[in-house]
């Protein structure tokens, strides 16, 4: 499994997550902060991106400028904000399946079947990420053929 190694790929896990989460991106830009985010009850939150939650504090972003922090890591127990920690929901995530798996119950063989599709989605994905990336890489420095 691939794990977000910069903030760029921790907003594209959340993207990925999102429905999950029920916090959808309406906004996203470049500059501070990075997203709104919205959910169905129309309930909008200002958000900034970051991999390891004490880069916010790094890169000086002022802590009234949003309502939270979306991370894949949380280095910092005593920011000043909300820290969304996608690590721990991944994990979480992962746990709930494989407890689901150990389970003694007739529902196995579905329930691995089910993993097994989506181990191969999750193979598809990060080779697609890959794709992506180096497509974005060459855009980025005008090698795009």
């Amino acid at each position: 499994m691939h794990f977000p190694a910069n903030e760029k790929e921790t907003i594209m896990l959340y993207r990925l997550i999102q429905n999950r989460l029920g916090w959808y991106i309406k906004h996203i830009q470049i500059a501070f902060p990075d997203v709104v985010i919205i959910n169905q009850r129309g309930q909008t939150l200002i958000a900034e991106f970051e991999y390891i939650a004490s880069n916010f504090h790094s890169h000086k972003h002022d802590p009234a400028g949003c309502d939270l922090i979306i991370c894949w890591h949380n280095d910092w127990p005593d920011a000043p904000l909300p820290v969304w920690a996608l690590e721990s929901i991944a994990f979480e995530e992962a746990r709930i399946v494989t407890d689901l798996i150990t389970e003694p119950c007739s529902q196995n063989a579905e329930l691995e079947g089910q993993v097994a599709i989506l181990e191969r989605g999750l193979r598809c994905a990060t080779t697609e990420n890959a794709i992506l990336r180096e497509r974005l890489g060459m855009v980025i420095y005008g090698i795009e053929g």
